[in-house]
């Protein structure tokens, strides 16, 4: 999965993984990274997940899209609804396996890579993920906090 990145020189990708990996330039990786900090920088246009629910929430907050690549559990699950709040692109960790080619097209569409192999950055799951960050923030009411939490899961089941 690591060499579809070799494809994307003009991106400087943040890796963690359970073991320490041999990268080319433009790579690092650390374990663990601070999510939640690297997903608040401005300059953090992507975020490739399993998709558990803590990062669907971090990564929403800040306004992130995702490629989610779910193995287990409720990954498949929250990785469906983030597809089909157009915040991000469902990739089968099984067709992994055999091709990166999925990935490579899921990080086409989320970069916004034009012709000359420039990223734009303005892609419509960019736009649909800071479009959710807004709305989370805009709902906030102090005095009811829960009020928050329920409208943004409300997002997710259609309950708003």
């Amino acid at each position: 999965m690591i060499k579809v990145f070799k494809y994307f020189s003009q991106c400087y990708f943040h890796v963690r993984a359970n073991r320490t990996l041999q990268f080319g330039n433009g790579y690092t990786s650390e374990h663990p990274l601070p999510q939640r900090e690297i997903l608040s920088k401005t300059n953090t246009k992507l975020f490739i997940s399993h998709c558990g629910q803590n990062s669907i929430t971090e990564s929403m907050y800040a306004g992130v899209p995702l490629i989610c690549i779910p193995k287990s559990g409720d990954q498949k699950y929250n990785a469906s609804i983030v597809e089909s709040k157009g915040v991000g692109i469902y990739v089968d960790y099984e067709d992994l396996k055999d091709s990166t080619e999925s990935l490579g097209a899921a990080l086409y569409q989320i970069l916004n890579i034009d012709d000359e192999g420039n990223c734009n950055f303005n892609s419509k799951y960019s736009l649909a993920a800071e479009k959710m960050r807004n709305d989370i923030l805009r709902n906030y009411d102090p005095e009811t906090k829960k009020t928050m939490k329920d409208k943004f899961l409300g997002k997710f089941d259609g309950t708003d």
